[in-house]
């Protein structure tokens, strides 16, 4: 079992490894977007390796840290407020939806099990 912790303070995120014995390794920080608050896990990219959705409670963004199974995860950006995922569509591919914080809308972000999110429907 590993952890995440959002630290608000110093806008990253911790990422404790554990060693299966209760016990954790030493903490990995992430830089995040502006006061990260919400953490979401899934294999977004189809690679059989855990992912990160991260958002920021004073932000229009949404990091999402795709793991590399080395323990990094190498980060990119995107632009909600609020995430779930799941397979919506269907093609053993992790998909993304985000609420928008300052619009009245849902974005659905179809995986392509490549890293990227290309299709989106609102």
């Amino acid at each position: 079992m590993d952890l995440v912790v959002t630290n608000l303070g110093d806008h990253t995120i911790s990422i404790l490894f554990g060693w299966g014995n209760g016990d954790f390794q030493a903490q990995i920080k992430y830089e995040v977007d502006r006061e990260p608050n919400h953490v979401m896990s899934g294999d977004f990219n189809n690679d059989n390796k855990m992912d990160l959705a991260v958002l920021g409670r004073l932000s229009n963004h949404m990091d999402v840290l795709f793991g590399d199974g080395n323990m990094t995860f190498p980060i990119r950006k995107r632009e909600p407020n609020h995430v779930m995922s799941g397979d919506f569509n269907n093609d053993n591919k992790m998909d993304l939806a985000v609420l928008g914080r300052l619009s009245n809308h849902m974005d659905v972000l179809f995986g392509d099990g490549n890293m990227t999110f290309p299709i989106r429907k609102r």
